[in-house]
């Protein structure tokens, strides 16, 4: 088609979603925009996944597969080597997209020729019932300023679409982040310091909350819990000095070792993190296992005391409290991270990476 209806690759991975496939496929196949390609990748799904694609008969999708389980990033990376469109998106396989969400993101880059990526308000659900709605603010500057301030919820990821340019600017996911998480956060906050973004006012992207969730998911690999600060603490060396810690692999092991060795000399504390995070996402089972380590190494510690208590005012926190306020605590933990890092968000100095 013309420039005037420019091609949008949209990409999809996929690992055991076959419940929620259906409705994400055909949230974009339906889409009010229709010059169109959805490149689905399956990434050894032990589940009917495969087969649950491979009965759509659109030519517009485009079917990958891996023979092992090689996890989302490397999944993703991929699929951006297969690209043809000017315009790149993306859709989860167990959430879907409002029918118009392409066409009215498509419209705000034409009348922009600035803009070099956008997404969208997203409407958070679980078993069918709406939790609640983003806020994410619009323009450039105050997605800027919120997350200079420590807060992290700026976007959505899987509602971007950007053009591709940046893909050549900033070719895929740095493999750091393989299988911790926050690698698409990396890479879209790298891409803030020298490009326009905005957020569309419109609710045109719905997240389902599944168990699949990676989030959900026991992991006692440390970097997972830091991975969004480390994205952070990427974000401000490149911002002001043009390189990060990550760039350089000798550096990137010497942060590896530095936030593993919290974790060696304690050998409860990776316990308590993952505990706290499993009852954060109402996962009991997993909360009373990393209890019950952590009580193992330990015994019955003040911090174990307080493990074991903490499921009520957590309760509480999480679901009486206003998400404001539980924004602000985690604020002043990126900061202080970012502290001991080197990096002073609050005057914008960052000690020599080294």
């Amino acid at each position: 088609m013309s420039d005037h209806y420019p091609l949008i690759s949209v990409i999809m991975p996929v690992f055991n979603a076959e419940c929620y496939l259906e409705a994400a496929v055909l949230s974009i196949l339906n889409q009010s925009y229709k010059n169109i390609e959805l490149l689905v990748i399956d990434d050894a799904s032990s589940d009917e996944s495969y087969q649950a694609i491979k009965s759509f008969t659109d030519t517009r999708i485009k079917i990958y597969r891996n023979k092992t389980n090689e996890g989302y990033l490397k999944s993703v990376n991929l699929l951006f080597t297969k690209c043809r469109g000017s315009f790149i998106a993306f859709q989860d396989a167990d959430d879907w997209s409002s029918l118009d969400r392409l066409e009215k993101q498509l419209e705000v880059f034409k009348q922009d020729p600035e803009l070099m990526f956008c997404g969208t308000q997203c409407i958070y659900s679980k078993n069918e019932k709406e939790l609640r709605r983003s806020t994410f603010p619009l323009l450039h500057d105050d997605v800027v300023l919120k997350l200079e301030h420590g807060d992290t919820v700026i976007l959505c990821g899987a509602s971007v679409m950007l053009r591709r340019k940046l893909l050549i600017d900033y070719p895929g996911y740095r493999a750091f982040y393989d299988r911790i998480g926050s690698e698409d956060l990396d890479w879209f906050w790298r891409m803030l310091v020298n490009n326009k973004y905005m957020n569309l006012p419109e609710y045109l992207y719905n997240y389902r909350s599944s168990p699949s969730s990676i989030t959900r998911k026991l992991d006692l690999n440390p970097l997972r819990y830091h991975s969004t600060q480390i994205a952070l603490l990427a974000y401000w060396q490149y911002k002001l000095t043009g390189s990060d810690v990550l760039m350089d692999k000798q550096l990137s092991l010497k942060l590896i070792t530095q936030i593993r060795q919290k974790y060696s000399r304690d050998g409860s504390l990776i316990f308590y993190r993952a505990a706290i995070s499993q009852l954060a996402f109402g996962q009991l089972d997993s909360y009373l296992w990393c209890l019950k380590e952590s009580i193992k190494r330990k015994g019955f510690s003040w911090t174990n005391i307080k493990l074991l208590l903490i499921w009520l005012p957590l309760f509480v926190f999480l679901h009486l409290s206003p998400k404001r306020t539980q924004r602000k605590i985690i604020e002043k933990s990126n900061i202080r991270f970012l502290k001991e890092m080197g990096v002073d968000a609050r005057m914008g100095k960052v000690e020599k990476i080294s």
